[in-house]
């Protein structure tokens, strides 16, 4: 099983690792996909955990290992790809090769100049859209 964990969810189980009370229930969760789900990280983790505001000095702290642990356990050493690389390989049909790799790491965040939605729109244009015959994207 192949899951996606939202930083908030892989913040809380990586806190309950380092005894922090108030998170029981992310160590049951931590517990029911350990050794049963692969859950890579991906760029926006790295994004989110190093630079959301000020940049990578001021926030790691005392998470970020504990974040590094926990997906270093729970990934098999995969990673998500970044976003790009995924859309461009969707429009022949993902395989999960087409969504995981070995090529990332905790020195590259998410790359944001151009916008994920941007790219999705520019994509969808002319395509059906929700499923309905005549629906397309604006």
């Amino acid at each position: 099983m192949l899951v996606y964990l939202d930083q908030n969810h892989a913040s809380r189980m990586a806190k309950h690792r380092l005894g922090q009370r108030g998170h029981e229930a992310f160590g049951e969760l931590y517990l029911a996909l350990r050794g049963k789900a692969l859950a890579p990280p991906s760029p926006f983790h790295v994004l989110e955990t190093l630079y959301p505001i000020q940049g990578p000095e001021e926030k790691a702290g005392y998470l970020l290992p504990a974040l590094q642990d926990l997906f270093s356990e729970l990934s098999q050493g995969y990673w998500v790809r970044p976003w790009q690389e995924v859309a461009v390989r969707q429009e022949r049909g993902l395989s999960r090769e087409d969504f995981l790799w070995r090529g990332g790491s905790w020195e590259s965040p998410a790359d944001l100049s151009s916008s994920p939605i941007a790219t999705c729109e520019a994509f969808c244009r002319g395509k059906a859209w929700g499923g309905g015959e005549g629906k397309s994207w604006p």
